[in-house]
């Protein structure tokens, strides 16, 4: 459901290496290697945080900045990263 919707910083969406999410962007971006994930503005993908399309253990790094406050409890993501991989949230 989000092909198509790929922008230049979103390059390790194809490719399922070294991905790093900005869960909770809305139209923003943390910076330009990270792939924003949103159900609000234009993202690169659309989803819930709990339901993000990408393969299991090709995430490096998650940022997510004052999103997690808007979510029940019962459906905070526990992601399943690469090895040695980095959540941060605030």
């Amino acid at each position: 459901k989000n092909a198509g919707r790929l922008r230049i910083g979103a390059s390790s969406i194809a490719s399922g290496e070294g991905m790093k999410l900005d869960i909770g962007a809305g139209n923003g971006r943390r910076d330009h290697d990270f792939t924003t994930v949103d159900v609000y503005g234009n993202p690169d993908i659309k989803a819930e945080m709990w339901e993000i399309p990408v393969p299991d253990n090709s995430v490096d790094e998650i940022w997510s900045c004052h999103a997690l406050e808007h979510v029940p409890m019962h459906k905070v993501p526990a992601p399943d990263m690469a090895a040695g991989g980095v959540f941060n949230t605030s």
